[in-house]
């Protein structure tokens, strides 16, 4: 089309080409025409818009001389190709002109090249939305080990999503899958319930959701949950089905490991004698476990725990100091413990030791006490007895017709001494104090005996027996009479090396009287077991086997105080020794301790520990128990630095502290880094680059060469208060220690320690990946609140005797607790048609008490309830199973989403527990079987009132 095509000189062509221009003109195309020069001949209404510019002042001129930026484009070479070579073609870019995507078609005509351009910004938007919302699926998929199928029935071969494959332990889309390979990754046991829950799923043409095992590629069993939807066309017919895979091995240990911890803790109460309690503010009620009931002498709910109970059997001193030290606790927000004197039905009197902590809510205010207790009864006896020894062995002491001394080498002094034999000399009492070493030597004994004695004292701490040494020498009172003596000399106390450290000393007149030899031995003994206690980390631990039988781990069943602090002040009941330290194995305990079963010996042994933040030197023994061990711990560390340092005194410093550095650096199970901070024009940190790595660096973070990179080229959506935090560490140097997420890292949790380091803008950081322990604080504060609420239900059930009430009651409290609209009983009327509902709690809608058809709400409805299954739609008007006179049908009783739990007995319906949100709802896992749970409490005490 030419620039003079509308002026033709046939006047009968007129009227069409007027029509051709105004068509050209309508459509939302810019449409120009060039010449074999690439210069306009032709220019409809949307190309002038395109370029901005009348077609008057472009018409003649070279398309590369009005718009020269475009030469290197490449529309450029789209035009010059169609001009010379004569092919249509179509590419996209983005206009050098408009700095907006275009859709360039060219077609060669007999004048040159007709060129058609159409703006597609938004489409190109929509596309690359539609990427990154693909990226984000699988991601998602990746993070949640969750995968997609698909597959239209008939067809062999089904669709996985790139997890899916990686779930079963395949490379993504690395081979096709079809229906006989699912089958064969399921492992043979759960195959039988996986094809029967198909095919039911298909008859009824239901969706359905099924947990069982799969055997991976390399071997490996994992747990895996399915959810199956079907697709059912106009017709009635199913026409493909699609659902997702999610493995839940991790989740499913979790459940376990609770469910053995709290079998655990039920049999460690029964075992140990201990019982646990929890007391809801202001101290109006409790709960007890079995074993608080059996400390106090009744069985389990033989009573209901109350304050005023506790007090009436215990005795009445004891009860008002237990009030004050329990409210000072709460006032104070501090842990407590108290002495209790109970007194059981049978007359008996139990000493109750307990210890406690005070729980506050989100503000601080305490809300709750929890405690655990135990009869230390025969602990009591036992140290009545003990004290009893003591005045005892004090008694002889006193009794005794000589001196006893102890006398520490260390300290160079006496600390012990029967001072009162010396009253005999003729010294007053401030002459005696002081005498506290071996002054009185030079005081009391005659001078030509002095050297026997101090040879004595010069031999004492090279001996390396426990031979009794004896020497004999006169002492004169201080008008000069004299007197013999004797003195025996032992050695009472070495170091672990065998040196002694104290040594006894038994000074007697020899004139008068003499101990027998066997009251000496029988008194240093009760000494030495007085004087010989030391603080060490104490552990029992019982054996954990293998179907073979071999050991493959430990696992605590007591620890005491110093135990715990070793290990941060956890509790450690119940885990396993190699999972809370897994350094154990590569520094050899595991295997000794091992030894130490199997061939049934002590051992003794120094070990030096560079596992889980610890660089520490402890002194292990061990000793079997049964099919278990004891074992102590202690940190030597203070002392063999001093010997390490004594050994290497030859190098230097700037040795040891490199040596020291890097074997920390690169041992340590943490991950370490050394950065540099990069800041911005106004002093801002917006980013930072790693300077040094170590090993752990990687597993922590998922990345590889990170020397020399920045952290924004390894992940640029990190987030930016990462730079804030070690920015300030930077610039004020103070050390830091939190916990953060790192969502586009590794979507999770980091436990960090930053510091800044000599050279300014760098900051060492030191750091683990804890998201799994805060999925587990997430799930195990779950697992509480449910059983709290659980708690909460059985004591109210408890005192209730009404049913209706009981239903009413119930109904509210499962209410409050979901945020639920609706809660409430639907009684099955026996006609296979109809339910009753009397009651039920509502909050922001009304109430549906009467008589209700089941199909009105699903057809069926009736038949799962029957068949003891919950019903759950989670969004009733979006529910593709419903018609829409059933969604009308609740719609009218102001339901969004709902949920029904049948209880079903000797194959009859009774009736339905059900919960109702005004709007969509999604109901969690955990909902569901706290609903089940609550479910049964509820019609449990239904019967009993009912029964009875």
């Amino acid at each position: 089309m030419r620039a003079d095509t509308l002026s033709s000189d046939n006047d009968s062509d007129l009227p069409r080409l007027w029509q051709a221009e105004r068509i050209l003109n309508k459509i939302p195309v810019a449409c120009f025409e060039l010449d074999q020069n690439s210069c306009f001949t032709y220019i409809n209404q949307h190309a002038e818009i395109l370029f901005a510019r009348s077609k008057n002042t472009m018409l003649g001129k070279s398309i590369w001389e009005e718009f020269p930026e475009t030469i290197q484009a490449h529309c450029f070479i789209a035009i010059t190709k169609a001009i010379k070579q004569q092919e249509i073609s179509t590419s996209e870019y983005i206009s050098a002109i408009t700095n907006t995507w275009i859709r360039l078609s060219t077609i060669p005509s007999q004048s040159g090249v007709i060129v058609l351009a159409t703006e597609i910004e938004e489409t190109k938007h929509i596309q690359l939305q539609l990427k990154e919302e693909q990226r984000r699926l699988k991601s998602a998929q990746k993070i949640g080990k969750m995968g997609y199928f698909e597959r239209h029935l008939g067809e062999e071969k089904l669709y996985w999503s790139d997890e899916l494959y990686r779930i079963h332990g395949l490379e993504p889309q690395s081979e096709i899958i079809t229906l006989d390979k699912v089958v064969a990754f399921i492992h043979p046991d759960d195959q039988e319930i996986f094809y029967q829950t198909v095919q039911d799923a298909l008859l009824q043409k239901t969706s359905f959701e099924i947990t069982n095992r799969i055997i991976r590629t390399d071997g490996k069993v994992r747990i895996v949950s399915r959810r199956m939807e079907f697709l059912i066309d106009s017709k009635g017919v199913i026409d493909r089905m699609y659902g997702v895979v999610q493995d839940i091995t991790e989740q499913k240990q979790i459940e376990e490991k609770q469910k053995a911890s709290d079998s655990l803790m039920k049999q460690a109460e029964q075992a140990a004698g201990l019982g646990s309690y929890e007391g809801e503010l202001p101290l109006q009620s409790f709960h007890f476990s079995d074993g608080m009931f059996r400390l106090l002498g009744y069985e389990p709910h033989e009573f209901t725990p109350t304050l005023d109970f506790i007090d009436s059997i215990s005795n009445p001193e004891d009860a008002i100091e237990v009030l004050q030290i329990i409210t000072k606790a709460i006032e104070t927000k501090q842990p407590y413990q108290y002495l209790r004197r109970v007194y059981w039905p049978t007359g008996e009197m139990h000493y109750i030791f307990s210890r406690g902590k005070v729980i506050c809510d989100d503000k601080g205010n305490p809300i709750k006490i929890l405690g655990m207790a135990q009869d230390v009864t025969e602990q009591k006896k036992a140290q009545t007895e003990i004290d009893e020894q003591a005045n005892f062995i004090r008694q002889i002491t006193e009794a005794i017709p000589g001196t006893i001394s102890i006398y520490d080498l260390e300290q160079e002094q006496i600390v012990y001494i029967n001072r009162k034999q010396f009253t005999r000399f003729g010294y007053s009492d401030q002459e005696l104090n002081e005498m506290t070493d071996w002054r009185w030597i030079t005081k009391i004994v005659h001078p030509e005996d002095r050297r026997l004695l101090w040879q004595l004292l010069d031999e004492m701490p090279a001996t390396l027996t426990d031979v009794v040494r004896r020497v004999d020498y006169r002492v004169q009172h201080k008008d000069g009479t004299l007197e013999w003596r004797r003195i025996r000399a032992k050695v009472f106390k070495r170091s672990e090396s065998g040196a002694p450290l104290q040594y006894i000393n038994l000074i007697q007149n020899i004139t008068e009287e003499k101990q027998s030899e066997s009251q000496i031995t029988e008194s240093q003994e009760l000494l030495e077991s007085i004087f010989n206690v030391s603080l060490s980390g104490i552990s029992v631990f019982k054996t954990i086997r293998d179907e073979l039988g071999e050991i493959i781990d430990f696992e605590w069943s007591y620890a005491n105080k110093k135990a715990k602090e070793y290990a941060g002040n956890r509790e450690l009941t119940g885990k396993r020794y190699a999972e809370e330290y897994p350094g154990i194995k590569e520094a050899g305990i595991f295997d000794r301790y091992i030894k130490v079963i199997e061939q049934d010996i002590s051992d003794d042994f120094e070990v030096y520990y560079t596992y889980q933040g610890f660089e520490c030197w402890f002194r292990l023994v061990s000793v079997k128990l049964g099919d278990g061990l004891v074992t102590s711990s202690e940190d030597i560390t203070e002392r063999k630095k001093s010997e390490l340092e004594l050994s290497q005194i030859h190098e230097t410093q700037t040795q040891q502290m490199q040596d020291k550095y890097y074997s920390l650096f690169n041992s340590i199970s943490d991950g370490f880094c050394i950065i540099e901070l990069i800041w911005n024009e106004a002093d801002e940190p917006v980013d930072y680059r790693f300077l040094e790595v170590n090993p752990a660096f990687e597993k922590h973070t998922g990345i590889k060469d990170a020397v020399g990179k920045t952290m924004k080229e390894i992940e640029p959506n990190h987030e930016s208060h990462w730079f804030q935090i070690y920015g300030e560490v930077a610039k004020t140097r103070n050390p830091v220690q939190f916990e953060e997420q790192a969502q586009a890292l590794i979507g999770g949790w980091y436990e960090v320690n930053a510091f800044a380091i000599n050279e300014s803008d760098k900051v060492a950081v030191l750091f683990r990946n804890i998201t799994r322990r805060k999925q587990t604080e997430q799930l195990l504060h779950q697992s509480q609140e449910k059983q709290a609420f659980l708690l909460r239900l059985t004591d109210l059930l408890r005192t209730l005797d009404d049913p209706k009430e009981i239903h009413y009651q119930a109904a509210r409290l499962v209410g409050e607790y979901l945020g639920a609209n609706r809660v409430g009983y639907a009684e099955d009327r026996g006609d296979n048609a109809t339910s009753v509902i009397t009651c039920n709690y509502i909050q922001g809608v009304s109430g549906i008490e009467g008589i209700h058809q089941y199909n009105d709400y699903g057809t069926e409805l009736l038949r799962a309830f029957h068949e003891g299954r919950i019903v759950v739609r989670n969004d009733v008007a979006n529910d593709p199973y419903l018609t829409e006179s059933e969604k009308k049908a609740y719609e009218v009783s102001q339901v969004g989403a709902t949920i029904g739990i049948p209880q079903v007995k000797d194959q009859r319906l009774i009736s339905v527990l059900f919960v109702h949100y005004q709007k969509a709802h999604t109901f969690s896992s955990e909902e569901i079987s706290l609903l089940e749970e609550a479910a049964t409490r509820i019609w449990t005490a239904i019967e009993r009132v009912t029964v009875n």
